[in-house]
This record gives structure tokens, C-alpha cells and sequence, in this order.
């Protein structure tokens, strides 16, 4: 099995979080969980795809991952190789011609996305030698895409990182922060981010929860949930439950905590990710 994270060029850091390929050969029928992350995602299935309980289908050979607002289950079987690009919150907004809410909790074929050039860096991926090829199509790819439209972030990077810094600002400040009334601060967010604000910033707090289990693995609930930012641990175990279908606890006696989003490059060079290989 090989997992690898890759991350951008500096051009690139604003709207790609890191690339990431995946290969593995299951001998038999595997069922892995997957969780939202807050991010979408274009990815790339170069053998057997994948069965996706999230769209009760196999996934397209390729194609863009909308924000998803709960947990799935993915049915791995025989050859897999997966590419995929992790983009930014804000960052999908820079390279899709239209509105984010649109791929929300789908995944969406890029021939159904009616752009050339995206359809031309499919079959690229799909004829590339090797997985770093890949990756160094994808990036000619978005440098290309990001000349031509010279996107402008404007407040959402701000918004994203006040979110980060502090799960619990409210909506309403966050709206007051961009100068802008809260409805239409909605709108535009759920526009250009492909989710709501309460719901992305409750994502991006689970998120954060397993990034701090991830760094120190044992922890009382109700510590837990003050540390990240809950109300208490009721509070956190109802996140828990419709993120991940589990309570912590349960969890973590099946899965070693990992954070898609808050990516610990020291801890995933660990003995408990010996598997993963980070450039």
C-alpha cells in the first residue's frame, strides 16, 4: 500500500491544500469510512473504481467532490490507484466556472462539468506513465487555469482562516468582519464555499478535534470538547455521531485519528503512519 501527500507550489498554496495518491491492491472486499473534510476535491480513478455509499454508485473515473455534509462508505475491491487534488475552502471557486453549491454532496463527473480543458486533463491523467506524472499535469494544469482567470479571493481567505483560528466565532460577526449583512454574507458564502458557514465551520471544528487526538490520543470528553472549542461534551459527541457515525470512543478503537484538514506532516511520519511518505 502506498499513501503520499504532496503538497503545492507556492503559486499554487492559496487554493490547493496538497495532492495525494493513493494505490493498493485489496485481496479481498474492504469497506474504509469516509468523513468531510471541508474541502472539495478533483480526483482521478486510473483502476477499479469505487463504490460510494454517498451517491449509492460507483464513483466516476473521474471527477470533482463536492462539500460533503456527513459520513459514507467507500466498498474497495481488487486494484486501486487514486490522484487527487485537495483544494483550499476558497480555493475550488478559483477553478470551476460556476456556483460551489451545485457539487454539494455529489460527486460530479467532470464530462458532466462541460469544460474542454478539464475533460483534456482527464484523459491526461488517465495516459500519464505514473503517479508523479500526475501530479505534475495537475499542476501545469491549474497554473495554466489560474493565469487565465486571475481569480481574487477577496474576504473568503479571511473568513476561512478567522473560522480556523476560532470555531467559535458566530456568523453574525463573521458577516460584520466582511461589512457585508448577514443574509447576503450567506449567500455569497454558501455561493463560493459550496456549504453554509455554521455548517462548514462545525466541519472545520471535528476537523480540528481530530487533529488534537491525533497529536495526543487519550483525552476526557469533557476536556476534549473545551479544547476544541464545544459547548461540552454532549455537544461534541452529537458532532461525532453525524460526521463520523461514531462516538469518540468508538472511533478511535477503530481508526487512528488523522485530519484531513489540519495535516501534522511530524505525526503522519510516524510509526502509526509507516505506510505514508510525505515530500
Amino acid at each position: 500500500m502506498e499513501f503520499k501527500i504532496i503538497y503545492p507550489l507556492p503559486t499554487l498554496a492559496p487554493f490547493v491544500k496538497y495532492y495525494w495518491v493513493f494505490e493498493r491492491n485489496y485481496l479481498v472486499p474492504t469497506i474504509e469510512r469516509g468523513i468531510p473534510i471541508g474541502c472539495m476535491q478533483l480526483v482521478f480513478h486510473r483502476k477499479n473504481r469505487v463504490f460510494s455509499t454517498a451517491i449509492s454508485d460507483f464513483q466516476p473515473k473521474a471527477f470533482i467532490e463536492g462539500q460533503m455534509s456527513s459520513y459514507w462508505d467507500l466498498h474497495y475491491e481488487g486494484e486501486n490507484e487514486t490522484i487527487a487534488v485537495t483544494l483550499t475552502p476558497h480555493g475550488a471557486q478559483a477553478f470551476l466556472g460556476t456556483s460551489m453549491v451545485e457539487f454539494y454532496n455529489k460527486n460530479i463527473p467532470i464530462e458532466c462539468v462541460a469544460d474542454k480543458q478539464l475533460s483534456e486533463l482527464q484523459q491526461a491523467i488517465l495516459d500519464a506513465d505514473d503517479k508523479m506524472e500526475c501530479i505534475a499535469v495537475i499542476e501545469r494544469h491549474l497554473l495554466k487555469r489560474l493565469a487565465q482567470l486571475n481569480p481574487d479571493l477577496g474576504s473568503d481567505e479571511y473568513t476561512i482562516q478567522q473560522i480556523e483560528s476560532n470555531s467559535s466565532t458566530s456568523i453574525k460577526q463573521l458577516s460584520n468582519i466582511s461589512n457585508i449583512c448577514y443574509k447576503q454574507f450567506n449567500r455569497r458564502f454558501v455561493n463560493n464555499i459550496g456549504i453554509n458557514p455554521k455548517y462548514l465551520t462545525r466541519i472545520i471544528r471535528f476537523q480540528k478535534t481530530l487533529s488534537v487526538l491525533q497529536n495526543r490520543g487519550s483525552y476526557n470528553l469533557t476536556e476534549l470538547a473545551f479544547k476544541c472549542g464545544y459547548y461540552d461534551a454532549s455537544h461534541i459527541l452529537k458532532d461525532f455521531r453525524e460526521f463520523s457515525g461514531y462516538t469518540p470512543n468508538e472511533y478511535m478503537s477503530m481508526y487512528n485519528p488523522f485530519s484531513d484538514y489540519f495535516l501534522q506532516k511530524e505525526l503522519i511520519q510516524n510509526k502509526a503512519y509507516d505506510q505514508t511518505r510525505i515530500d
